[in-house]
């Protein structure tokens, strides 16, 4: 989200994302070791997911125009709002303290609604009501499970729904190892600010 907001603020944004400028403004936190300790090329990789996401997900809607969206591990997403043709049915998907935190900023309404759980669980997918299209969408979540659960995954939504389509990005051994050294460098830049 903060990747979104301060894209937006450029001269010449690659995506525009007013809600995300909207809810940066409205945390109370010091984004200061973020923006000195973060590489160009993690924006462009976020903002880049986005502009995919946004596109396929669009393309999915002019084929089926009141779809089911379900945004897993949505976090502070606002796809909703760059994508809705006024149609959609779309939620979003997360743990249910991040359903919590969402609250701060959305409130569920007839198309847009939040579902408490981890994609893992099953129980959520009788939230789903008859779909007229159904797409998964998945940006930064399924490399933090292991392969056997998302094949299981994909095998109970496809036994549930009938059919679904996927979208969601990947990183192969060598990416995945690259984004965690990068976390675990900044995790230690971000202590040694909070114990100065």
């Amino acid at each position: 989200m903060w990747g979104r907001a301060t894209e937006t603020q450029k001269n010449n944004p690659r995506i525009v994302d007013n809600k995300a400028v909207e809810i940066i403004d409205q945390l109370d936190y010091d984004f200061s070791t973020i923006t000195e300790n973060l590489n160009e090329l993690s924006i462009t990789g976020w903002v880049a997911r986005c502009i995919h996401i946004d596109r396929a997900v669009k393309q999915f809607i002019e084929k089926y125009p009141e779809a089911t969206i379900i945004n897993i591990g949505c976090g502070l997403d606002t796809t909703f709002d760059r994508i809705d043709n006024g149609k959609i049915m779309f939620y979003e998907l997360d743990f249910p303290e991040v359903v919590e935190l969402r609250k701060f900023f959305y409130q569920d309404t007839e198309r847009h609604r939040s579902i408490a759980s981890s994609f893992l669980e099953k129980q959520w997918y009788n939230e789903i009501k008859k779909p007229k299209g159904l797409l998964c969408i998945a940006g930064g979540v399924l490399y933090y499970s292991n392969g056997e659960q998302i094949k299981e995954f994909f095998i109970s939504m496809a036994d549930h729904f009938g059919q679904c389509d996927f979208y969601f990005d990947s990183l192969s051994p060598m990416g995945m190892k690259i984004a965690k050294k990068q976390v675990l460098k900044q995790e230690a830049i971000l202590s040694k600010s909070l114990l100065i």
